[in-house]
């Protein structure tokens, strides 16, 4: 409503409604990540979601910017717009110059005690198999980031909420060149 929110940037804020958030933290990403870290972050859970609240219709997108030829972006959808199951499309990631090409699935739970069952389609980084489902429990603002297996894709993977429980899936490619 006439204002605006970055996030990450350690630069003095430019309007008052500024807010910054810790860029130390893996959200999952910052500008001093180094590429194993994708991989140290594969099948956990952490407490990287945020939970906005407006009183007047907004809308919300974020980019993230890396000095190095990336520029990633994405719309945040309002809970209503969420849905409990999902099935996966990501893009075979460009192995020119990437030692461990993956694609990326960020999964993001709205409700507290909400079980997601996962059922891969391909082989996922260093854990589960090609089409053997597993379980995972998530709280509200808990997100479970899923990377597929080095020059992988996790085209086609199914998730679902169980109970109707609505859950946000983000899925990215590093290194797709457009």
């Amino acid at each position: 409503a006439g204002s605006w929110t970055r996030f990450g940037d350690n630069s003095a804020a430019i309007d008052p409604a500024d807010y910054y958030l810790d860029p130390s933290k893996w959200y999952p990403s910052n500008n001093n990540v180094n590429a194993t870290d994708v991989y140290n972050h594969a099948d956990k859970i952490n407490n990287y979601g945020l939970h906005i609240t407006a009183t007047e219709n907004i809308s919300v997108f974020v980019i993230m910017r890396t000095p190095q030829y990336s520029m990633d972006a994405s719309n945040a959808l309002p809970i209503s717009a969420l849905q409990a199951e999902y099935y996966l499309q990501d893009f075979q990631p460009n192995a020119n110059g990437v030692n461990k090409p993956v694609t990326m699935t960020t999964i993001l739970a709205t409700e507290n005690n909400t079980q997601v069952v996962i059922t891969p389609k391909g082989n996922t980084y260093g854990k589960n198999n090609n089409g053997i489902p597993f379980t995972i429990s998530l709280n509200k603002g808990q997100t479970y980031y899923l990377i597929s297996d080095v020059s992988s894709q996790l085209a086609g993977t199914h998730i679902k909420a169980q109970g109707g429980k609505k859950i946000a899936v983000y899925v990215g490619s590093p290194v797709t060149r457009l």
